[in-house]
């Protein structure tokens, strides 16, 4: 992307080179929240999941309309798959979190009829 998207990636210490990568998205009704405050949370399901957790800092509304979160969580995705071709990938949320993991999933499968998405 031509802007750089905050991250925090949470490893378990158990992973495996095939263990999934779960890309969260943070609650707070669109215009709240952060990746770092759902730290806790991201490492419980990392350890629980036995998976690599990477909690996306989209950006909020109303400073940034519509759809520049679910840009973000689109690209973010994009360079998940980049990193970690070979492993399988879950979207996920919290509330509004939650519902740019649909949308997300949705333009995702979307774009799969041209090859270009990661597979999610």
């Amino acid at each position: 992307p031509a802007r750089a998207i905050a991250v925090r990636v949470h490893e378990a210490p158990q992973n495996g080179p095939d263990a999934p990568v779960v890309l969260w998205f943070h609650g707070g009704g669109l215009f709240l929240g952060s990746a770092r405050g759902e730290d806790v949370l991201a490492r419980y399901f990392a350890a629980r999941l036995k998976a690599t957790v990477v909690s996306v800092d989209y950006r909020l509304t109303p400073e940034y309309p519509w759809p520049s979160a679910l840009d973000d969580c689109e690209d973010s995705a994009r360079a998940a798959a980049t990193r970690w071709p070979r492993r399988p990938m879950l979207v996920a949320g919290m509330s509004a979190g939650g519902y740019y993991a649909i949308q997300l999933a949705l333009v995702l499968a979307h774009a799969a009829s041209s090859d270009a998405a990661p597979r999610v």
